[in-house]
């Protein structure tokens, strides 16, 4: 019997998928001015995470300057006694003052739309001015609301249906040359069914999405083609039912919050039969849980703590009673127990230690 413990499944699948779908997220649309709190930022394709969020005032989004100057390369200085905050990177060289609205680019004076300006103890800076000063083209999605930092190019071709000028119905969108996504539009956005694919022309995901997220039933795939999830998306997450296909074939049938293993569930080995099942919490087995042999007998059940073993019943191959007590983390007899012998005599009653009974 194999008695090693699977890798603990923690990764955080929403942030992978922001990172990787931040260019689907962030389609052009025309700005405006938004009253929505909670507005995300990818630089690069990749998201920006601020202690204090972003704002709106006006038309103008104002960001943390840290985060952001960091994101897109610079090194911050920020002084205290002048208010001053300085970025620097390869050829470029980005000053801004509290309360003014002159920057100083490389020793030119450039006027922005708002001045700098503190919100607590947090300096805020124009991001859209900020994103356009490094070179990059900063694109404002309405439906987010998402703002995107790119390279200062025309990465978006759309081939489909449109309403009144804005992608309605069936289409392709293309990014940098390559397709990005296929299928249904709505305001602009995907929304309905659709395939989003790797730079490489890879199926990333084939499924639901709803205003450029993934939503409802769907399968996402590895950038190597092989199934990933088959699952319930809610906002680029993966939450509630589904199953999680590992790369040695096995797989995991439950419940997910954002993209681990949270409820009950049951661990398929690559040729279909039953390993584990038990509950998971936070993405290890936590609760009561049942292993199995390859004869789909049980080998052990009872109690799991972020995956290890604390006590239950040991059982040989046959199915009949070897153990029960406590357990070590290599599921041996590790405290007070009860070992049996095959026939269901007792052979031992009393405490152990990694195995070994203490006489």
């Amino acid at each position: 019997m194999n008695k090693n413990r699977l890798i603990r499944h923690r990764t955080s699948i929403r942030a992978l998928l922001c990172g990787a779908l931040a260019v689907l997220l962030a389609l052009p649309a025309a700005p405006r001015a938004s009253a929505e709190p909670d507005i995300s930022v990818y630089a690069e394709g990749r998201p920006i995470r601020f202690e204090t969020p972003p704002l709106m005032l006006g038309d103008t989004t104002m960001v943390p300057f840290r985060p952001v100057f960091e994101a897109l390369g610079l090194k911050v200085q920020w002084d205290a006694d002048t208010q001053t905050v300085t970025g620097t990177g390869d050829a470029l060289m980005i000053r801004l003052q509290i309360g003014s609205a002159q920057a100083d680019i490389n020793g030119a004076v450039k006027r922005m739309p708002l001045a700098p300006r503190l919100v607590g103890s947090t300096a805020y800076v124009p991001l859209r001015f900020v994103g356009e000063a490094t070179g990059r083209e900063v694109v404002w999605n309405e439906e987010g609301p998402t703002v995107t930092i790119g390279p200062a190019r025309d990465l978006f071709v759309y081939e489909g249906e449109t309403k009144d000028g804005v992608r309605e119905g069936r289409g392709k969108l293309y990014w940098n040359g390559a397709l990005l996504y296929e299928g249904e539009f709505r305001r602009g956005l995907p929304d309905g069914r659709g395939v989003k694919y790797y730079a490489d022309g890879t199926v990333m995901y084939e499924g639901g999405f709803s205003a450029g997220a993934m939503e409802g039933k769907g399968k996402l795939y590895r950038s190597d083609g092989t199934l990933w999830y088959d699952a319930t998306f809610d906002d680029n997450g993966i939450n509630g039912p589904g199953t999680c296909y590992f790369p040695q074939g096995h797989r995991l049938v439950g419940s997910f919050r954002d993209g681990v293993p949270e409820g009950p569930g049951e661990y398929y080995y690559g040729d279909g039969t039953l390993r584990f099942v038990g509950v998971w919490k936070n993405g290890t087995r936590n609760g009561f849980g049942t292993w199995y042999y390859a004869n789909g007998k049980p080998f052990f059940e009872g109690e799991l703590e972020y995956s290890y073993p604390l006590h239950g019943k040991l059982y040989y191959e046959s199915g009949t009673l070897k153990y029960e007590g406590k357990l070590n983390r290599d599921f041996a007899p590790d405290g007070e127990g009860t070992l049996y012998a095959e026939d269901g005599t007792v052979r031992f009653r009393g405490s152990f230690d990694d195995g070994v009974p203490v006489k």
